[in-house]
């Protein structure tokens, strides 16, 4: 499944129960962070923003009715990166490490809660 945030990002949910959020907005750890502008602002001129180098992900297994479950941001950073994670998103990942991300959700088995 697909969910789109406008101006924000978006998220992909693979039939094995894990949610990849992908956002990109001034409040989130990327590039358009740099713009200094909050959605939240009334004054916000970059309501609508459709690209940027980076983005921000969060990456988590959801219970049987799809609800968040489980953080597994760090698993994958650890998986992925061979370091300790410090955090259940992960900031300012190039679109090449995204597709390493995606594929680290989409191969995971289904948790317990399926």
């Amino acid at each position: 499944m697909f969910k789109v945030f406008s101006g924000k990002g978006f998220q992909i949910t693979f039939e094995n129960g894990y949610t990849i959020s992908t956002m990109f907005d001034t409040l989130n750890y990327c590039k358009n962070r740099e713009l200094g502008e909050t959605s939240y602002d009334k004054t916000y001129e970059h309501a609508e923003l459709t690209e940027c180098i980076n983005a921000e992900i969060a990456i988590w297994e959801n219970d049987k009715d799809g609800n968040r479950y489980l953080w597994v941001t760090k698993q994958a950073y650890e998986s992925i990166e061979g370091e300790e994670a410090h955090d259940d998103v992960e900031g300012w990942v190039t679109t090449d490490k995204w597709l390493r991300y995606i594929n680290w959700t989409a191969d995971r088995t289904a948790g317990v809660n399926k």
